[in-house]
């Protein structure tokens, strides 16, 4: 993936693999992740993108298994496997030279969670909506500020969330 200031382009891969042991009760879960993405900067102010994901619990299920959809809170939902998929815009709304840059970007994410807790229909679907505002600050190029503000149409909930990421 390539960077151009605060914009995006190409594709990017992630795996990730979390093994956890809770020795007294002799009991354990292994969890694969998975995600790929794309980014297309359309012009200099507008960048598409989207994010294709999933999980697979080969012991136990997975918890939080709604961290990959903004908007439905984290804990709402747990599984054996899941996928997942996102599509969004973000629109640079101001940039000020040497002090930073406003992007918003709104988003529509979809999922499905299965588990052997409830059936497989409807109830195993998850699909939210909303928007996040974008800080970047020129002279900590690597910091990111987010306010993200989701809707699960699901639950008929309201996620909010405010996080700073480091990029090195």
């Amino acid at each position: 993936m390539n960077w151009k200031k605060n914009s995006r382009s190409g594709i990017q891969i992630d795996l990730e693999n979390d093994n956890t042991w809770y020795l007294q009760n002799d009991r354990g879960s292994i969890i694969w992740e998975s995600d790929l993405a794309g980014y297309h900067p359309a012009a200099p102010w507008l960048e598409f993108s989207g994010r294709l994901g999933g999980f697979a619990a080969s012991e136990g299920l997975r918890a939080n298994a709604g961290d990959r959809l903004r908007g439905v809170v984290d804990f709402m939902t747990f599984g054996k496997w899941g996928a997942f998929f996102t599509a969004q815009t973000s629109f640079r709304i101001f940039s000020v030279e040497n002090i930073g840059e406003l992007q918003i970007r709104p988003f529509g994410d979809f999922g499905y969670v299965y588990s052997d807790e409830w059936d497989h229909g409807a109830s195993s679907w998850e699909y939210c909506a909303g928007a996040t505002a974008i800080l970047y600050i020129t002279s900590l190029p690597g910091l990111i500020l987010n306010v993200e503000w989701g809707w699960d149409f699901k639950r008929c909930a309201p996620e909010l969330i405010i996080d700073s990421r480091l990029k090195i």
